[in-house]
């Protein structure tokens, strides 16, 4: 069943249901209920009204005083962790490859993730920014530059095309889980459900068209349990909803788990009482900002 709740009116079909509430009129909040499962989404298009551009960016290295300086300049509409740390400490690395508007921190990708996220702070992440390492490389083309077929990982030349790229560009980038790939089928993306923990929340970032229109989601859950199994749950709720999902990405929910959303008056700290001292903004060793100018 599909309930959809927007200001007193009301809508019914299916056996997903969507209760939607304002925050900052620049982000589309739902809270929906899927599967005995309960997900907020924070939905993100590149731009809502005439004359303003949602961005997004990412911070690390002194990510606190980096957002602190951003912060002052322009209407923070979302916070979160984004990469695993190598360390507890607000100094430490993410792991994998890492660099911030053009500077690496480490050119080393590694090994078990298989997900490259680009970010140009000129608007939302485009899905030709999202770098699917587990593909064949030798597609990249240095006369066309399609750069989004480079695989940096499996190829020494490709890996200096790409560095070469991101420097040149002043491009910021980090290495996470990629859990949806549209290349690949529902049944090769999933077929492992129930590999790692099932001890942690979860939240993702989603790449996704929706009427035509390009769309970054935050997709938030509070509950518990394996990694792909949440995310199978999150690409079926989409798909039911009317979304092309194109990517999903984990986001570190660790010691390190935060999330900020500007609510219409100010920041709001979603998760107050974290567990550790760690998931405190100002010990964030990465963040991922949206924002607008």
């Amino acid at each position: 069943m599909v309930l959809v709740i927007l200001f007193g009116l009301f809508s019914s079909s299916g056996n997903l249901t969507n209760k939607k509430s304002s925050v900052h009129s620049y982000i589309n909040k739902s809270k929906l209920f899927y599967h005995d499962m309960d997900f907020d989404l924070y939905e993100f298009v590149s731009q809502p009204v005439p004359g303003k551009r949602v961005k997004v960016t990412y911070l690390v290295h002194d990510a606190f005083e980096k957002f602190k300086q951003l912060k002052a300049e322009k209407t923070i509409l979302l916070v979160t962790a984004a990469s695993f740390t190598s360390t507890f400490f607000y100094q430490g690395t993410p792991i994998g490859l890492c660099a911030y508007e053009g500077e690496f921190l480490n050119k080393m990708p590694d090994q078990d993730m298989d997900g490259l996220v680009v970010t140009n702070s000129e608007g939302l992440i485009p899905a030709n920014y999202i770098f699917d390492l587990d593909s064949p490389s030798g597609k990249f083309d240095i006369q066309a530059k399609n750069y989004s077929q480079l695989n940096p990982r499996e190829n020494i030349l490709e890996s200096y095309y790409f560095q070469n790229w991101i420097e040149e560009k002043g491009l910021s980038v980090f290495q996470t889980q990629l859990l949806y790939t549209q290349s690949k089928s529902v049944e090769e993306n999933f077929h492992e459900l129930n590999a790692g923990s099932s001890h942690s929340a979860r939240r993702f970032l989603v790449l996704a068209q929706k009427n035509g229109i390009s769309r970054n989601v935050i997709v938030d859950s509070k509950q518990s349990d394996y990694i792909m199994k949440t995310a199978k749950e999150v690409y079926g709720m989409l798909t039911e909803s009317g979304y092309d999902v194109q990517f999903i990405l984990n986001l570190d929910t660790g010691s390190k788990n935060l999330l900020y959303v500007n609510n219409g008056n100010h920041l709001e700290n979603l998760l107050p009482n974290a567990t550790t001292q760690l998931a405190r903004i100002e010990r964030a060793s990465n963040l991922l900002v949206f924002y607008y100018e």
